[in-house]
C-alpha cells in the first residue's frame, strides 16, 4: 500500500501560522476526529487507524486548547491499544505501524509534561505495535499451557496496569477467558503484594478494583459461584461494598446478575459470622435498592426478605434493622410481614 492511501490531515497541520482565523478552526477540527474516534465513527480498520494517526501527530502542537488534555489522552490510549490488540491489525499494512509508533514517540515526552505518566504509557504501546502477542509468556497463554508463576509475573511487571487491563479486554473479546482469568489472578496477587512502602501499597490498592472487577464478571459468566466466594473471601465489608457499587453502577452485560450475586455474598457473610457491623446499614440498604431496581412486587421482596433473616440473621439486633430499612426503602407492608413473622 502506497502512503499516500492514508487519508490526509491536511486539515489539522502543527505548522505555526500568523493566520488567526485558521487558527480558530483547528481545535474544533481536532475535536471532531476526536469525536469519530470516540463514538467509533469509522468506516473501517484503515480508517480507524488514521484518525488515530492523524491525531496523535497534529495533537502534540495543539495540548494548549484542551482543558481536559488527560481525559483526551486516555482515551486516545485506550482507543489505540485496543486496536493495536484486535484481530486486524496483525494484517494491517506496515506503513499505519509505523505511522502509530512514530506518532506515539515524537509525541509522548510532549505530552509527558501535562499527563503524569504517559511516557511510560506510550513506551510501552510503541513495544506492542509491532507484535502484540508475540510475546512467548502470553504466546503460551493463548495456547493454554503450563506457564510458571515466576514468569508470569515478570510479564505483568513489564507492563503498565492501564495497558494491560486493556490487552485483558481484547482477551476477553477475543474468547480467550482462561488466559485473562490467569493474568487477572496474578495480576491482582501483584498489587496486593506490592512493598511495604505505603505510598507504593495506595498504589496497588487503586489498581486491585479493575482486576478484581474483570476476575468477578469473567467468573460469573463461567458460573463459578465458589471461585467467586473464595475471590472475595480476602475482601472486608468496605471493599465488598466498593465491589457492589462498581459493578452496579456499569453499564456492561451481567452487571446485574453480579451485582445481586455479590450484595448476597456479603450480606450473608456480614450476618452470618463476626462482623464489626459497620456496613451491616450499608449492605440491607443495596439489598433493598436492589429489590426496588429489579421491580419487584412486595410479596416477593417479603419472601425474599424471610429467606434471607430466618436462614442467616444471627441476632436479633441484625432483624430489627433490617425490618426499618425495608421500611425506609421499599414499604410499609414489609414491615407488617416482618412483624407478624417475628410474632
Amino acid at each position: 500500500m502506497a502512503a499516500a492511501s492514508i487519508p490526509s490531515t491536511s486539515g489539522i497541520q502543527q505548522t505555526p501560522t500568523n493566520n488567526k482565523e485558521e487558527e480558530k478552526v483547528r481545535p474544533s477540527t481536532i475535536e471532531e476526529l476526536l469525536i469519530q474516534i470516540e463514538n467509533h465513527l469509522y468506516k473501517s480498520a484503515t480508517h480507524r487507524a488514521s484518525l488515530l494517526i492523524a491525531v496523535w501527530s497534529c495533537l502534540g502542537g495543539r495540548l494548549g486548547y484542551f482543558r481536559n488534555i488527560e481525559k483526551v489522552f486516555h482515551m486516545l490510549y485506550k482507543e489505540s491499544a485496543l486496536m493495536v490488540f484486535g484481530g486486524h491489525w496483525a494484517s494491517m499494512d506496515i506503513l499505519y505501524k509505523r505511522g502509530l509508533a512514530r506518532a506515539l514517540i515524537q509525541y509522548s515526552h510532549i505530552m509527558g509534561r501535562y499527563v503524569e505518566g504517559s511516557e511510560g504509557l506510550c513506551s510501552a504501546l510503541v513495544m506492542a505495535v509491532y507484535d502484540p502477542w508475540g510475546d512467548p509468556i502470553i504466546r503460551r497463554l493463548l495456547n493454554q499451557e503450563d506457564v510458571e508463576l515466576h514468569l508470569l509475573k515478570e510479564f505483568i511487571s513489564s507492563e503498565p496496569h492501564e495497558l494491560l487491563l486493556l490487552r485483558i479486554e481484547c482477551l476477553v473479546n477475543a474468547h480467550f477467558e482462561e488466559a485473562a482469568i490467569r493474568l487477572l489472578r496474578c495480576s491482582l496477587y501483584s498489587v496486593s503484594a506490592f512493598s511495604l512502602n505505603d505510598e507504593e501499597c495506595d498504589n496497588g490498592k487503586n489498581w486491585k478494583w479493575p482486576y478484581m472487577e474483570w476476575l468477578l464478571r469473567l467468573l460469573f459468566r463461567k458460573r463459578k459461584l465458589n471461585d467467586i466466594i473464595l475471590e472475595t473471601s480476602s475482601c472486608s465489608c468496605h471493599d465488598g461494598v466498593r465491589l457492589i457499587y462498581r459493578s452496579f453502577q456499569s453499564s456492561i452485560e451481567d452487571s446485574e446478575a453480579l451485582t445481586e450475586t455479590l450484595i448476597n455474598i456479603f450480606l450473608v457473610r456480614d450476618l452470618l459470622f463476626k462482623s464489626n457491623y459497620c456496613c451491616t446499614s450499608e449492605l440491607m440498604k443495596l439489598w433493598c435498592e436492589f429489590q426496588a431496581k429489579k421491580q419487584k412486587s412486595a410479596s416477593e421482596i417479603q419472601e425474599a426478605a424471610r429467606k434471607l433473616l430466618v436462614g442467616h440473621a444471627s441476632s436479633s439486633a441484625q432483624f430489627y434493622l433490617f425490618v426499618d430499612i425495608l421500611w425506609a426503602k421499599v414499604s410499609k407492608n414489609c414491615f407488617y410481614f416482618c412483624i407478624i413473622k417475628a410474632v
